[in-house]
């Protein structure tokens, strides 16, 4: 069983998050250094802030380093837990050039670079694409994983993985509202009055055409069978399932 994950919508800024300092990154001017919290991520984000809290946020470190004509900006998001950290990870990543720069997880293209460590997810953005900012990314990512305390990555999962054999790169966590908009549209209704869940998806190419897998697992038993209920009538099918854990397809 899933034990839910409580909101933190206040963080003592007092509280420490790593951080690149000047003497460590001699090459550029440190130009900006900043953090927020859950109430402080607004003015900082506007809309986009809804996402990490409603996965589970605690802290932000944003930093903007510059030389000549180069800039680069790290933002390292502070999650609840690994899980957290993997769910917003796993929405935001696509179309990777390289993705076996470091241990950690991590998606790399020409103009960003994202990495998952512990309870971090973190993105460094650059505006040129050049290999110089390419470099600079992976210098200050590298950096950053040595201040990092590692954590496992413990997910939930009891299909996708060991039945179906999805790695962790191919699966997205989809959390609340905003998470089934993103992946998980054609399940929106079957939410309803519905809490207490995570919705992992991947699909596949069978004949042709795209299969879309989705295990969810509920924190209580009671929201798997209203779940059942909801789905009465629809055009899915039930691969697996167990008290908590359903496995569908579309």
């Amino acid at each position: 069983m899933i034990i839910s994950i409580t909101l933190s919508c206040y963080i003592s800024m007092g509280q420490e998050i790593p951080e690149v300092t000047a003497a460590e990154f001699p090459d550029y001017s440190l130009i900006r250094n900043d953090r927020f919290d859950g109430k402080s991520l607004w003015g900082y984000m506007n809309g986009g802030a809804d996402i990490y809290l409603e996965y589970g946020f605690e802290m932000l470190r944003v930093e903007e380093f510059s030389s000549g004509e180069e800039t680069i900006k790290l933002e390292l998001f502070k999650m609840d837990d690994p899980i957290s950290a993997f769910g917003i990870y796993s929405i935001k990543t696509f179309k990777c050039e390289q993705n076996n720069i470091t241990n950690a997880p991590n998606c790399l293209n020409r103009f960003q670079f994202q990495l998952l460590f512990g309870d971090y997810y973190m993105q460094l953005i650059n505006e040129s694409g050049s290999e110089k900012a390419k470099q600079a990314m992976i210098d200050i990512a590298e950096n950053l994983l040595q201040k990092i305390e590692y954590r496992e990555i413990k997910l939930p999962l009891m299909y996708l993985t060991d039945s179906l054999n999805f790695s962790l790169n191919n699966i997205k966590m989809l959390k609340g509202d905003l998470g089934i908009q993103t992946k998980a549209t054609d399940l929106i209704e079957c939410f309803n009055g519905i809490e207490g869940y995570q919705i992992y998806y991947a699909k596949k190419q069978m004949n042709g055409a795209n299969v879309k897998y989705y295990e969810i697992v509920f924190d209580k038993p009671e929201m798997k069978n209203k779940f059942l209920n909801n789905i009465i009538g629809k055009e899915l099918q039930i691969i697996k399932e167990n008290d908590v854990n359903i496995l569908i397809r579309l």
